[in-house]
C-alpha cells in the first residue's frame, strides 16, 4: 500500500509554522517542548493542526528557492549525503511521511545558512582592515564581539569568530556556549598563530587554552 502524499510546498509551510512557534527542537530532545518532526507528522496524520499564516507560505518558498541553489554546489564539488537528500526533498512536487524529518529541519538549515552568509559579508568587510592582536606563543587578554558561532559536530566544539575593536579577527574553539552573535567576551587565551586566511584573504588570530574572563 502506497503511503499518502502531501504537497512539498504545505509541509514545508507546516515546517516554518512550527520552526517560528517552537523553535527547533530534535526527536531526542523533547521534553515539555514536542519535537518539531512529532508536530509535523500530528498536523498531517492526527488532525492535530498547526496554525498557519500567510508568511509561512513566503518562508516556504523562500525556503525552497533558496535550497534549490545546492545543484549549483554540486558543479564545484560532490555535495554530502545530507545536502543530496535535500536538494531530492526540494525539487519533488510530493512527499510521504518519510520525508517529515527532514522536513522539519529545512527552516533552520535555511535560517542558519542565513545567517552564515551574513557572516561571510561581514567577515569579508573585517578582513579589510584586520591586523594581528597578541604575541604569538604569548598569553595575552582579549576583549571580543562575537560575530559568527558555528558547532563542529567532528570535534564536538565551538568555533567562535570574534572581532576587536570593531576590526581584527580573532578566532578560537570551545566546548561551552559562550553567548549569542552580538554578545561582548572578555578572555585569556594563548596565541597560537597568527595567519593570512585562504578564504578571505585577511589577517586573523588563531588562538586557544581560552579561560572566560580576564587574568588579575
Amino acid at each position: 500500500m502506497n503511503k499518502p502524499q502531501f504537497s512539498t510546498l504545505d509541509v514545508l509551510t507546516v515546517a516554518c509554522a512550527i520552526f517560528r512557534l517552537n523553535g527547533y527542537v530534535k526527536k531526542h530532545q523533547q521534553s515539555e517542548k514536542q519535537s518539531n518532526v512529532s508536530l509535523l507528522y500530528n498536523h498531517f496524520y492526527n488532525d492535530d493542526h498547526i496554525t498557519l499564516t500567510e508568511s509561512d507560505r513566503q518562508c516556504a518558498e523562500s525556503v525552497i528557492d533558496y535550497l534549490k541553489g545546492l545543484s549549483f554546489k554540486a558543479i564545484e564539488r560532490e555535495l554530502t549525503g545530507f545536502e543530496a537528500n535535500v536538494l531530492k526533498f526540494v525539487n519533488s512536487d510530493a512527499v510521504d511521511s518519510s520525508n517529515l524529518g527532514i522536513a522539519a529541519s529545512l527552516p533552520q538549515v535555511y535560517d542558519q545558512k542565513l545567517k552564515q552568509d551574513e557572516w561571510t559579508v561581514r567577515e569579508q568587510s573585517l578582513s579589510n582592515s584586520s591586523e594581528y592582536v597578541g604575541q604569538v606563543r604569548s598569553r595575552t587578554q582579549f576583549g571580543l564581539v562575537i560575530e559568527n558561532i558555528r558547532f563542529i559536530s567532528s570535534t564536538g566544539s565551538y568555533l567562535y569568530c570574534c572581532s576587536q575593536n570593531s576590526s581584527n579577527i580573532v578566532k578560537f574553539f570551545h566546548e561551552k556556549e559562550l553567548g549569542e552573535p552580538g554578545s561582548h567576551l572578555e578572555i585569556t587565551a594563548f596565541v597560537k598563530s597568527h595567519q593570512i586566511s585562504s578564504y578571505h584573504g585577511g589577517q586573523e588570530t588563531l588562538v586557544n587554552r581560552v579561560k572566560v574572563g580576564l587574568d588579575s
